[in-house]
């Protein structure tokens, strides 16, 4: 339908701009979670009653009542979905936690014994030194015994010396 006023072209112009910016107001607000009601949208778009109620507008407001309700509704089902995603998260956290314990676990015990075979090693070592005879070819042996002792496991080269020290002068 052609308007045939200049006066009655602007009224039209006006009133299609104001319908798409309360459109877009309505959007605004559901996109901020701002409750749609008729009311809301009179005070946050600066509109009368009648504008709103008009059939174009009360139906996209209608519309974006329909679609925050139904936002409404998935919100339990993605509180839910965000509990089952942090409880997966910390069962996986705490499996990893267990595997790293056992691991840890698994390291002491491997350096408690070799702890025990190096004091092993070391009480063999000083009844080798008592039993030791002046022979050149023994005392070769023992250099040779020390020196790979002392590469297997360095951090008892000082326990070793020390207690070969004391085997040796008692």
């Amino acid at each position: 339908m052609a308007r045939k006023t200049v006066l009655g072209n602007k009224s039209h112009e006006k009133s299609v701009k104001l319908r798409q910016e309360t459109k877009n107001k309505i959007d605004e607000m559901l996109t901020n979670g701002t409750k749609i009601t008729f009311e809301n949208v009179m005070k946050e778009c600066k509109v009368s009653k009648g504008f709103v109620y008009n059939e174009e507008i009360r139906k996209y407001i209608e519309a974006a009542k329909a679609v925050q309700k139904d936002e409404k509704l998935n919100l339990p089902n993605q509180q839910l979905n965000l509990y089952w995603k942090l409880m997966a998260s910390y069962i996986f956290q705490y499996s990893l936690m267990d595997e790293q314990e056992e691991v840890l676990r698994d390291a002491m015990e491997g350096l408690r014994s070799r702890q025990q075979v190096a004091e092993y090693v070391i009480r063999l070592l000083a009844k080798y030194l008592d039993m030791e005879t002046d022979s050149a070819k023994r005392k070769i042996e023992l250099e040779e015994f020390q020196s790979v002792f002392r590469e297997i496991i360095p951090n008892w080269k000082d326990k070793l010396s020390d207690l070969m020290e004391q085997e040796l002068a008692q």
